[in-house]
């Protein structure tokens, strides 16, 4: 299982060496491949919060609210939608 860990580390050397070996060495089942999605999932929507919550303090968390609700999200994508950190406002 990949860890967020080191998945940072990797995104690291490959964006200061600018080797794609690394970013992606190791993967080798498809059990792997979705543990590497499902840890970068988690890296980017932490990232988002930070913004969520950013733009909640400037415009209100109503008005961030009404606008996500109105993009469309696929189902599959549900799980993952900025409407699953609305409570961490």
């Amino acid at each position: 299982m990949i860890e967020r860990l080191d998945l940072l580390w990797r995104l690291r050397v490959r964006a200061n060496y600018q080797e794609s070996d690394s970013f992606l060495s190791g993967l080798a089942t498809p059990d792997e491949a979705a543990d590497f999605h499902a840890v970068f999932c988690d890296i980017v929507a932490a990232t988002l919060l930070t913004v969520e919550i950013y733009v909640a303090h400037r415009v209100g968390k109503p008005a961030l609210l009404r606008v996500a609700e109105a993009v469309p999200i696929p189902p599959s994508l549900g799980v993952r939608s900025v409407l699953t950190r609305k409570n961490l406002w």
